[in-house]
């Protein structure tokens, strides 16, 4: 039967071929016709409105940068698509409504904006500073961007603009109504001009220098927090259901994958207007009876002459008097009156918030100012006995006069207030007395100035490290190593001031440049590159200790190749644009290049390890929240981690095979952890 059917087939088809071959090809031809005119048609960007809805959008593409560009250039048409086009088009099934991606290849092709990864700095509303690279090469708070993650079409009036809606989602999602997830000085600097507030002047300058965050004074700096609703999801994926994947997953999905619109899920979040914490209410009437009394000013940090504004750390704290001053002592109890009774609870109140310690502090701040304010008004008096014998000139009397101004600030307001303050208005009065005598009466007449003004490092000591001790090790963020903070401030004595300003507490003023004079000057030769740079020497030399991978070391180090060989300390920048010109110096230009490919991979292998990490984290903490922690899952994440923490502090370069090794290993752990926690 089988048989006979195929021999009938073969009959038919031999007399009849024309019939049956013939109009297919006619129509297969017709239709590579049509989809040549289409796609001929199509290269016209006035013929995209004859389908889809989209005059605004034709319209603002005519007034953009990109009005010389057509739109199947960003828009691509691949062959079967304007095949299936071609065909809903001739049969009317077409959607009208436009929805068109443009992939980064598009954007980045050479003619367009081809190396902007490379050099890719710019400025957002002309004050911004702004790198593509750390955007669109580097995972950010878990999402793979797009070029259209942020050159978008939701500005009206504009074609592929930057809206700040889309910089607000990221940086203030999920942060709080009164914090960033990335700071606010990158966008607005640090602020520099004068701010009257609740009758007060003062400068944001005095506040940075203490340290003062942002978000203590300035709250509700955002409105709304980019939620995701869940209608939102059921517009697109109607049959309402959920997987429970993680945001990693669906931010792959959603937006690197297919680029869809931040707004198409998430609420916006707004930033503008802010709100003021409540203001701080420095209740000193209940023990001072003026409104402005010389307590309450020295404390805020205002009042003074020629001094800028230096508000007390307790006060930028919102500290108020009764913080320090409220336990008063028994009735009857102590015999030195009101003034006892106000140290001894002011120092029960250091113990009670700072340890113990802090009230010897206090007793230092009570011996210590004290006698430098002493010796700065009788220095004050000397130039005013000085002006009225006419040995002060005219011109400079007023200097004079803000001195004794600023030292009776001081003494009535009492040091230990305001010790960053006082010193500093003692500092002014002596530098007007001494610029009022030496103007007039010659260098003889200008008094000695006391220790503590005179030697800057005594403030940091005297006053508070001297009794409370020094930290053994600091962090060095910008050389990413903890730095030995003994050794160089207790054992070889160096003055505190060298490295750390007078002015802001705990800011580092010397840079890596200056470490480096010391550190690779020929007295240091004998130190190595590992006291300072231990991860790397590790990857270098593999003498990385991970279980389950085979630590070898990088072929530059087993010919026992130094560190100098490729980084030349004479220069400041140690970077790989630098660091590949040795390759190529020793080797050839193709070694350069090498080098780049190197640093390309790792940071694609990092950011998948990056969203990796977080995922599996993440899962072990939600197990942990409810109880059921997963130690083996728990014991592979933390292997992984060391493995991925090894390649990522020691900048993988030092040794690419071990730090594929390692990476790799990681991404085994973490699958396992991955499989014993769904």
């Amino acid at each position: 039967m089988l048989g006979s059917f195929f021999r009938d087939l073969a009959y038919f088809l031999g007399r009849h071929w024309r019939i049956v071959i013939l109009p297919p090809f006619v129509l297969i031809l017709l239709l590579l016709l049509a989809n040549a005119t289409f796609y001929a048609v199509s290269s016209r960007p006035r013929s995209c409105l004859t389908c889809h809805y989209m005059e605004p959008y034709y319209r603002q593409w005519e007034t953009s940068s990109h009005a010389s560009v057509t739109c199947i250039e960003c828009h691509k048409f691949r062959a079967t698509f304007i095949t299936v086009a071609t065909i809903k088009y001739l049969t009317g099934i077409y959607a009208p409504r436009p929805r068109a991606r443009v992939d980064d290849e598009s954007c980045l092709a050479a003619g367009c904006h081809g190396g902007l990864l490379e050099n890719g700095r710019a400025r957002f509303k002309n004050r911004i500073e702004f790198d593509h690279k750390d955007h669109l090469a580097k995972l950010r708070r878990g999402v793979h961007l797009r070029c259209t993650s942020c050159h978008s079409q939701i500005v009206q009036g504009e074609h592929i603009a930057v809206t700040e809606k889309v910089c607000f989602l990221c940086h203030f999602r999920g942060s709080g109504a009164s914090q960033t997830a990335t700071g606010c000085v990158p966008c607005h600097g640090y602020p520099t001009r004068l701010v009257r507030h609740e009758g007060f002047v003062f400068s944001h300058e005095s506040y940075l220098k203490l340290n003062v965050p942002c978000e203590q004074c300035h709250a509700e700096v955002a409105h709304g927090n980019g939620e995701v609703r869940e209608d939102r999801c059921w517009s697109c994926h109607v049959e309402r259901t959920w997987s429970g994947k993680s945001p990693y997953f669906v931010h792959a999905i959603h937006v690197t994958t297919n680029g869809i619109d931040c707004f198409e899920c998430h609420e916006p979040v707004s930033h503008g207007g802010f709100g003021m914490a409540r203001t701080l209410s420095v209740e000193c009437r209940s023990c001072h009876t003026r409104r402005h009394s010389p307590e309450k000013e020295l404390y805020m940090g205002v009042g003074g002459h020629g001094v800028p504004d230096t508000p007390s750390r307790m006060f930028a704290a919102q500290v108020a008097c009764d913080g320090c001053h409220g336990t008063r002592m028994p009735e009857g109890r102590g015999d030195g009156g009101e003034q006892e009774d106000l140290i001894v609870t002011a120092k029960r109140s250091c113990v009670i918030c700072h340890g113990e310690g802090y009230d010897g502090m206090l007793d230092d701040w009570m011996r210590e100012l004290p006698r430098a304010a002493a010796e700065t008004a009788r220095a004050v008096e000397q130039a005013e006995r000085a002006r009225a014998a006419g040995r002060v000139r005219r011109d400079l009397e007023h200097l004079v006069e803000d001195a004794k101004a600023n030292v009776d600030l001081v003494l009535r307001g009492r040091a230990v207030h305001n010790v960053d303050y006082a010193l500093k208005l003692l500092a002014g009065a002596w530098d007007g007395v001494e610029m009022a005598l030496k103007e007039g009466a010659g260098e003889a007449a200008l008094p000695e100035r006391p220790p503590l003004l005179a030697q800057p490092a005594l403030f940091c000591t005297l006053l508070c490290h001297d009794r409370m001790g020094l930290p053994r090790m600091v962090s060095f963020a910008e050389m990413n190593i903890d730095f030995p903070h003994s050794l160089h401030a207790t054992d070889l004595g160096l003055d505190c001031t060298g490295c750390h300003s007078r002015e802001k507490h705990q800011m580092r003023i010397i840079s890596k440049e200056g470490c480096m004079g010391c550190h690779h000057g020929p007295e240091e030769e004998g130190l190595g590159c590992a006291h300072c740079h231990g991860p790397q020497d590790l990857l270098y030399r593999g003498k990385v200790s991970i279980s389950g991978v085979k630590a070898t070391a990088d072929p530059m180090a087993a010919a026992e190749l130094p560190c100098q060989s490729c980084h030349d300390l004479s220069l400041p920048a140690q970077s790989i644009q630098v660091i590949k010109e040795s390759c190529a110096g020793c080797h050839d230009a193709s070694y350069a290049k090498m080098l780049i490919d190197w640093e390309r991979d790792l940071l694609e292998r990092e950011n998948r390890l990056t969203l990796q990490l977080d995922e599996v984290e993440g899962e072990l903490a939600k197990l942990e929240n409810v109880g059921r922690a997963n130690e083996q899952a728990a014991g592979l994440a933390e292997e992984a981690r060391r493995a991925y923490e090894a390649v990522i502090s020691a900048k993988g370069v030092h040794n690419y095979g071990l730090s594929v090794a390692l990476f790799d290993h990681a991404e085994k752990l973490l699958a396992r952890a991955s499989a014993l926690v769904r």
